[in-house]
């Protein structure tokens, strides 16, 4: 996550979303492309946690809408609180 600006507190709020949804994207991707025998996380493998084997668009679609959306994403507000919190 370190490759990511995902935004500190008072962060630019386009910038901050926007780095978010490449990281979700990147994610999203990688977890895709495993082999169902690949192990991920403590011996369990890509099948036993459920992985998937195409990239969800009209999910990643409906996580970015923005806030003014009729049905905005569940991302944009999480990113529009974490920018807004006080600086340290």
């Amino acid at each position: 996550m370190k490759d990511y600006n995902l935004g500190a507190p008072g962060a630019d709020y386009a910038t901050a979303l926007a780095s978010y949804l490449k990281a979700v994207e990147d994610a999203s991707n990688a977890m895709v492309t495993l082999q169902p025998s690949d192990v991920v996380s403590n011996g369990f493998t890509a099948t036993q946690l459920g992985g998937l084997t195409s990239f969800g668009s009209a999910e990643f679609t409906a996580l970015s809408q923005p806030l003014t959306a009729t049905k905005p994403g569940k991302l944009p507000y999480a990113v529009d609180y974490k920018v807004k919190l006080p600086q340290n």
